[in-house]
């Protein structure tokens, strides 16, 4: 029974190594900021810190592309935001998605190719046209299919506005390894009342993630000397650390069976 149980443990592992992500993890570092409330007590304060640091950590040698995001990676399937959506002219019930609030390089830094339209630019600012990027299943829970861009959605009662969905991109696991959820992106220059919420960066390198990290914390204490770099780490890591429970369980069991 062991061994029988050890056999189902290790081709769930194997599954597991198999699923994709939807990321191109390699050469990415997510940096968690932050900063005290007394100083950035509102989201415009966050927005001016992020308008100077953004452009510091792009220009740094070995950078690419740097982008804010609300959520940090893997953090589980509870701790992402999620939002009721429906779409102009959908007679259904509102769908609950995956609400991503990103910065313009968003989807470059983490090599999400869009599949019809286009992503982000620094034309989505907050006194431009209301804009809104979905993924393939979110596309077809609003009703939309193929057809998606062009179309509008807007984020819960008839107080918010309306946004144009501009692209369609693939589905990411980029809130839990065992799930793709089904998501809707909003540029956070749009949604400035959150801003203050996110501390989370992520930023494509040239080499190795860690390598780029000094230069990072020293453009972030140039920026502003009270806020501090909380925590850095490759993207890889992050995912590779979703498999340690389940090596755990298989190396226990197979040991067990051994020994049996």
């Amino acid at each position: 029974f062991v061994l029988f149980v050890a056999g189902l443990v290790g081709r769930s592992l194997q599954s597991l190594y198999a699923i994709d992500t939807g990321l191109a993890e390699d050469h990415v570092a997510v940096i968690e900021l932050s900063w005290p409330d007394r100083k950035f007590d509102t989201g415009e304060r966050v927005a001016r810190m992020y308008e100077r640091l953004l452009p510091r950590i792009k220009a740094l040698p070995g950078v690419t592309s740097v982008a804010p995001v609300n959520v940090v990676p893997f953090t589980g399937a509870t701790a992402g935001w999620d939002g009721r959506f429906v779409a102009d002219g959908q007679a259904a019930p509102p769908a609950v998605l995956n609400f991503a609030v990103v910065g313009a390089e968003y989807f470059e830094t983490l090599g999400i190719r869009p599949r019809s339209g286009r992503t982000f630019n620094s034309n989505d600012r907050q006194d431009g046209a209301a804009v809104a990027i979905v993924s393939e299943q979110a596309a077809r829970l609003l009703g939309a299919g193929n057809e998606a861009v062009g179309r509008r959605i807007r984020l819960g009662g008839a107080k918010e506005e309306w946004r144009t969905i501009v692209g369609v991109v693939p589905e990411t696991r980029y809130r839990a390894i065992r799930e793709a959820a089904p998501t809707v992106y909003i540029p956070v220059a749009q949604f400035p009342e959150v801003i203050s919420l996110i501390t989370t960066m992520v930023v494509r390198t040239v080499g190795r993630p860690g390598a780029a990290v000094p230069s990072i914390r020293d453009a972030v204490v140039q920026t502003d000397p009270d806020v501090t770099v909380l925590g850095a780490a490759a993207l890889n890591d992050l995912v590779g650390g979703q498999f340690t429970g389940a090596r755990l369980n298989a190396l226990l069991l197979a040991l067990f069976g051994a020994g049996a």
